[in-house]
């Protein structure tokens, strides 16, 4: 009687195991660049969902929400606020992340038409910047009516 055996050769175990790495090491780079992309959407569009519901709550309410950065600086988070009650706030961007906006975009204030009280209060661009550390950014931009976009940029 002949004995067959079955299994893999040490060989084909070791190539299988050697293709396997060279795939992985070819896919973590790709991985961890996904998931910065993926960060640096998620927290602008926190933000845009932020505005739009500052704006929502300043109709709902028939007066004035301010949607502010957390201790001057949107890195900390934000908050929505009307006549001195929090009405939601944001957590800290995550770290290696950055957040920036020019000295005079520091809030914006909608009444209760929904209209920013200020003209223009982030357009042309110079909206809250969130920028990944490695040179990919979005900026959040909000016009005098209320119009929120989501620019792809460069820090």
């Amino acid at each position: 009687m002949i004995l067959k055996t079955r299994g893999f050769t040490i060989v084909e175990l070791m190539t299988a195991i050697a293709l396997l790495a060279v795939i992985a090491a070819l896919t973590v780079p790709s991985i961890g660049n996904l998931m910065r992309s993926n960060k640096l959407t998620a927290v602008s569009n926190d933000l845009f969902s932020s505005i739009s519901m500052a704006r929502s709550e300043a109709i709902k309410r028939k007066t004035n929400v301010t949607l502010e950065p957390v201790g001057n600086n949107w890195g900390n988070g934000w908050r929505v606020v009307s006549n001195g009650n929090e009405l939601d706030t944001s957590k800290a961007i995550a770290d290696g992340f950055k957040a920036s906006t020019k000295a005079d975009k520091d809030s914006v204030t909608f009444g209760p038409n929904g209209y920013a009280t200020t003209n223009n209060p982030w357009g042309a661009g110079d909206g809250v910047k969130f920028c990944d550390g490695k040179g990919k950014a979005k900026v959040v931009t909000v016009n005098t009516a209320g119009s929120i976009k989501v620019i792809d940029a460069s820090c």
